[in-house]
């Protein structure tokens, strides 16, 4: 008879277990997005999970940074690594939108125009008439889309990681080949 295979392991109930080694922004995301999950409409819920999912990446790419200072660019690359592909595979069950337009109106010429009408002395019927025909808030649509933001960057790290690792292992190698490239001149002299 075939030996039985292995009961798979049970997932541990303990939320401590499970995100223990996670950096505490991750977990915080996830639980946030769950109970909001719950909550919220579709449309409202994919707009703030946007949001959160970007301010947890920000998180993860400071710590990241201060990690790879004090101990070395290799283990914050790692770091980032482990955390962009949980990051990635958690909110894969919550079917977030990730393509949303942001549209930001931005009002700074008006402001501009008002404020030097201020400072020639006050409102003229010219300043004013300027004001209203040269003034427009500018609208800007930016499409987000934090799946491919959590992939380009997920990627860029791997690239990063590769490119240290790399460097690291060539380095001992490369001094040598510059040693062997002088010998034929070494041997000339001799």
């Amino acid at each position: 008879p075939a030996p039985a295979p292995a009961p798979a392991p049970a997932a541990p109930a303990d939320p401590v277990a499970l995100y223990g080694s996670w950096f505490p922004t991750l977990p915080r995301t996830l639980i946030l997005l769950s109970k909001l999950a719950r909550s919220l409409n579709k449309p409202v819920f994919d707009g703030l999970a946007q949001e959160i999912v970007g301010a947890c990446l920000h998180s993860l790419r400071t710590a990241a940074h201060w990690l790879a200072i004090k101990q070395g660019v290799a283990n914050g690359q790692l770091f980032l690594i482990k955390h962009l592909i949980l990051l990635r595979e958690q909110t894969q069950p919550f079917d977030i939108d990730a393509h949303l337009t942001e549209i930001t109106v931005d009002f700074s010429p008006i402001r501009e125009l008002a404020s030097g009408l201020l400072r020639k002395g006050g409102f003229h019927l010219d300043g004013v008439v300027n004001l209203l025909t040269n003034s427009a808030p500018h609208v800007t649509e930016a499409r987000l889309d934090f799946r491919k933001e959590v992939d380009e960057s997920l990627r860029e790290t791997c690239q990063e990681f590769i490119r240290t690792v790399s460097k690291t292992l060539t380095s001992g190698l490369q001094s040598f080949l510059v040693q062997v490239d002088a010998l034929p001149n070494e041997m000339k002299r001799v």
